[in-house]
């Protein structure tokens, strides 16, 4: 695509302009003292009119009219900031002539030229301070940029730019590993806090179970103290020796011990009972008074709680 804004590729006579397919709005330079000038509106003069001064002045035709294209910079793509991946750019330009003697003395055969080259090297200068998963700022940063006229030294003004900016096709496949990732980061994050609060969890229900067992690790020794107290001196040293040397054999001890506690204390409410008929016999026969009974019973149960021997001799009457 070309867009020539020099109209006759060589200098032609000025009246053979007409014949040229003429914009709407043009410029004609003519050269002069070795350089240029540009035709003005003034009308001519009457020797001009008469000896028909100007009519085969050689001259270029310059189109001052407005461009406007469409162009995506996909040869020439603009690299990110770590350089390794690329934005594509697709740009809406709009330029025009603004010194149609520069366009000639320049020899501007294709006005996208100078567009392009100028506008490229903006947009990778400004491409390059983004990454490349930041299409959508870079745009924006570079049409803010833009949102002004350039002048060209070869006379052209660019008085129009939009990007639109993408990642490529390299770069759009390297984003897409990044979110995968970035997502398999985030659902092992909730991975992570799941597996910890169950963690917390079962470290809690390991702690009950724990106390559980101090628990009844501790009720079971007092119930052993307990039942070793109650035993003559005489049994618990030998007892405690064998428990210390054998602690495999503590539950079978203090299951005897047990058996043995049950029946001192069925023999021990048996005795009382005994008792108890022989003080309601000894009351119906008249050999012990009333008020004798509280006495008689304190000292059966204190002679209970050192020995076993039996109740003291109580005071009879005679």
């Amino acid at each position: 695509m070309t867009v020539p804004l020099i109209l006759n590729e060589r200098p032609l006579p000025r009246s053979e302009v007409g014949a040229l397919r003429l914009p709407p709005s043009f410029a004609v330079v003519y050269p002069a003292d070795g350089g240029f000038e540009v035709e003005t509106a003034r009308p001519r003069t009457w020797s001009e009119r008469l000896l028909g001064a100007g009519r085969n002045r050689l001259c270029h035709v310059v189109d001052l009219g407005d461009h406007w294209r469409t162009a995506e910079l996909t040869r020439t793509p603009l690299p990110c900031r770590d350089q390794a991946h690329r934005f594509e750019a697709r740009l809406d330009v709009g330029f025009r002539v603004h010194d149609p003697v520069l366009v000639v003395r320049h020899n501007v055969a294709n006005a996208l030229d100078p567009v392009y080259r100028r506008l490229t090297k903006d947009l990778r200068d400004q491409a390059a301070q983004f990454q490349i998963n930041e299409a959508q700022r870079a745009q924006a940063h570079i049409n803010a940029a833009l949102a002004r006229e350039i002048t060209l030294p070869e006379g052209i003004t660019v008085f129009h730019c939009v990007v639109q900016l993408e990642p490529d096709a390299a770069a759009r496949e390297f984003i897409k590993g990044l979110k995968q990732a970035e997502r398999a980061r985030v659902m092992g994050g909730h991975g992570h806090t799941k597996d910890v609060g169950q963690a917390h969890h079962q470290v809690a229900i390991d702690d009950i179970h724990h106390a559980a067992r101090q628990r009844r690790e501790r009720e079971r020794r007092e119930a052993q103290e307990h039942l070793l107290d109650s035993l003559p001196a005489q049994i618990r040293g030998p007892v405690e020796v064998h428990l210390a040397k054998h602690p495999d054999d503590t539950a079978r001890v203090l299951d005897m011990l047990l058996v043995l506690e049950r029946t001192r204390a069925a023999r021990q409410d048996s005795r009382e009972d005994q008792e108890r008929e022989m003080l309601r016999f000894l009351v119906e026969r008249g050999v012990v008074r009333d008020v004798d009974l509280p006495g008689l019973r304190a000292e059966a149960l204190g002679q209970q709680a050192t020995s076993a021997l039996g109740p003291p001799p109580v005071t009879v009457q005679p």
